[in-house]
């Protein structure tokens, strides 16, 4: 198995071959050495890889005897439990093989490079959703129901969740938008385990993304025009 500096270097350099700088590095390692795992921010000179809404941020995961293979996580969520078990948007998972370290830095060249395309393809999402108005009270409703049932949040949680919505803790989230509404349950979710969440965030965001597309297809749909409307009495 690797040395865990070993592989925080070599996954440094990988990304700083790419232009990318990784800055406010956290580390863990367990008790007996065996585990440890390596938290960092990722930025670029030439490309804005932070918002308000999130940033990239990558883990380095390592284990010297062997439970775990070693991972390179990145993404603008990244998840990573104290029994290592983790959840991230890009993965890398290497055996700790002879040539861990020289696959390692290839692995993070070929997978670093689509992150400047990802951030773009997120900062998209949230700026329809900044935009996307809701219109009623009932188009709300729903969109909680429905939340439930895609397994984004329980029932039982639907009033914790609308306490956010109803009243939110700042001013950028009193405008009734799609943002607004996705923002009540990040902010519901700061109460909970992030980790255990991980999947949920997902759904949300599945959840938002067909409800936007479904309304813009009904927007689009021809108006029904009096030539062809038939009277069945």
């Amino acid at each position: 198995p690797a040395k865990h500096s070993e592989l925080c270097e070599i996954v440094d350099k990988s990304f700083d071959m790419l232009g990318y700088r990784t800055d406010n590095h956290e580390f863990m390692v367990s008790k007996d050495n065996h585990r440890m795992l390596n938290t960092f921010d990722i930025t670029h000179s030439d490309f804005a890889l932070s918002n308000d809404e999130f940033k990239m941020i990558g883990a380095t995961i390592n284990t010297t005897d062997s439970t775990i293979a070693p991972h390179v996580l990145f993404g603008p969520r990244v998840f990573v439990c104290d029994n290592m078990t983790f959840s991230a948007e890009y993965k890398i998972r290497h055996k700790a093989t002879p040539s861990l370290l020289q696959d390692m830095k290839y692995l993070v060249l070929d997978n670093a490079t689509s992150i400047p395309n990802h951030f773009k393809e997120m900062e998209s999402q949230f700026e329809v959703m900044q935009e996307w108005r809701l219109k009623t009270r009932r188009e709300v409703n729903d969109l909680f129901v429905k939340s439930a049932e895609a397994g984004v949040i329980g029932f039982q949680q639907i009033p914790r969740v609308k306490v956010h919505w109803d009243k939110p803790k700042h001013e950028a989230f009193e405008p009734r938008t799609m943002y607004s509404l996705y923002n009540a349950f990040t902010e519901y979710w700061k109460e909970k385990n992030p980790f255990v969440l991980r999947h949920a965030t997902k759904r949300l965001d599945l959840l938002v993304g067909n409800h936007i597309a479904e309304e813009v297809h009904n927007d689009n749909l021809p108006e029904t025009s009096e030539e062809y409307e038939y009277n069945y009495e």
